[in-house]
C-alpha cells in the first residue's frame, strides 16, 4: 500500500531495493528527473540499477540499449546524475530513507551534522544516542534509527561507493552558517 514507507535496516534487501531506489530519486529527494517508478524498474530489471550507489555507476552504453532510450534522453539522464552527486546534503539524508528520518527531521540534523562525515561519526561514537536527541525534535526512536543505519556494514560500504563515484552531499545553502541571512528571524505567514 501506499502508506507510511517502511524499510528493512539492510540496504541490500531486494524486495525493497526498487522501493528505496525510487524513493531516492524522486522529487523530495534526490529529484532525478527521467528516472520515474516505471524507469526505475526498468533499469531494475535489466541489472542496471540494484543498491543505491549504483545510480552513480551506471553502465551508460547499457542504458541506451533499453527501449525508449535514445541518446537525448540518456544525456539529460546522465546530466540529471552528475547533478544528484552534489545534492543538498538535508535532501541526501531524506533521501536515504531511514525511518523516522523526514524533510523536516533531516533538515533539523544537518545543523549540527554538517556533512556525512560528521554524522556517521557521530552515529559510530559511543554517546550516539545523546548526540543524536540533543537534536530539537529528535527522540529515541529516530536517534535509535540513525544509530543502526550507519552502523550497518553494507549501509556503510553502499556509501562509501557512492563516495568513491564522487557523491559529496553539499551543505544546504540555507543551513550554511555566516550568511548574510544569519541571525535572521522569518515569520512565514499564509501559504507558500
Amino acid at each position: 500500500g501506499k502508506g507510511e514507507l517502511q524499510f528493512c535496516p539492510n540496504l541490500d534487501c531486494p524486495a525493497q531495493a526498487r522501493r528505496r531506489l525510487q524513493h531516492f530519486v524522486s522529487r523530495g529527494a534526490l529529484r532525478v528527473e527521467g528516472l520515474g517508478e516505471k524507469a526505475v524498474e526498468l533499469f531494475s530489471d535489466a541489472g542496471l540499477l540494484s543498491s543505491l550507489d549504483s545510480l552513480f555507476d551506471l553502465d551508460w552504453n547499457a542504458v541506451a540499449a533499453l527501449e525508449g532510450w535514445g541518446e537525448k534522453s540518456v544525456q539529460a539522464l546522465r546530466e540529471q546524475v552528475e547533478k544528484a552527486k552534489e545534492a543538498d546534503w538535508p535532501r541526501f539524508l531524506f533521501a536515504l530513507g531511514i525511518p523516522g528520518v523526514g524533510p523536516e527531521t533531516a533538515r533539523a540534523l544537518c545543523v549540527p551534522f554538517p556533512n556525512l562525515d560528521s554524522m556517521r561519526e557521530a552515529a559510530g561514537g559511543d554517546k550516539a544516542e545523546q548526540k543524536f536527541t540533543e537534536v530539537e525534535g529528535i527522540g529515541p526512536e529516530v536517534a535509535a534509527s540513525l544509530i543502526s543505519f550507519f552502523r550497518e556494514p553494507r549501509n556503510l560500504e553502499v556509501l562509501d561507493r557512492m563516495v568513491a563515484a564522487g557523491v559529496s552531499p553539499l551543505p544546504s545553502k540555507s543551513l550554511a552558517s555566516g550568511g548574510p541571512l544569519e541571525g535572521s528571524t522569518f515569520v512565514l505567514t499564509g501559504t507558500l
